[in-house]
């Protein structure tokens, strides 16, 4: 039986925030492997992803008690999916970095097919899983255009 202290897969969860994972990851944080381009995480960013969270612990129980309620959430996921269609045909902004290491760009295809063609996709090649922080200016930009405000 496991207890709640072990991570199974946790190092497929870790993407989801910043948290130190010595054991899965050499470099003591999962944030950096998030960015697209690595170099856009400073240190301060960093240190604002990690400051809530006092130590590499409580870092982790964050993210296995998330990774624990998302994968509980299934139903719930399910209903939603399941009313996709009603998605269709709306006006719809969907900002997408394609270096993100956990939702690829056939996440996004799959997306797309569920929107219709009037969705505007902003695919952001050199962004990750936090395009608004990796390329503020276009994100801000594509959000002024989508809105209609200048």
């Amino acid at each position: 039986m496991r207890t709640s202290r072990e991570r199974p897969g946790s190092r497929r969860a870790a993407w989801a925030g910043c948290s130190t994972a010595g054991a899965t990851r050499p470099s003591g944080s999962s944030c950096p492997t998030a960015y697209g381009d690595r170099r856009k995480l400073t240190p301060a960013i960093h240190r604002q992803y990690l400051a809530p969270f006092a130590t590499p612990d409580a870092r982790e129980r964050v993210l296995w008690t998330l990774a624990r309620a998302l994968l509980g959430s299934s139903a719930y996921y399910a209903g939603l999916w399941a009313r996709r269609d009603g998605l269709r045909d709306r006006p719809a902004l969907v900002v997408w970095g394609l270096a993100d290491p956990a939702f690829r760009p056939h996440h996004l295809a799959r997306w797309t097919t569920v929107l219709g063609p009037q969705a505007r996709i902003v695919r952001l090649p050199s962004a990750g899983h936090w395009p608004h922080e990796e390329e503020p200016a276009t994100v801000r930009d594509e959000l002024r255009q989508f809105l209609g405000t200048p």
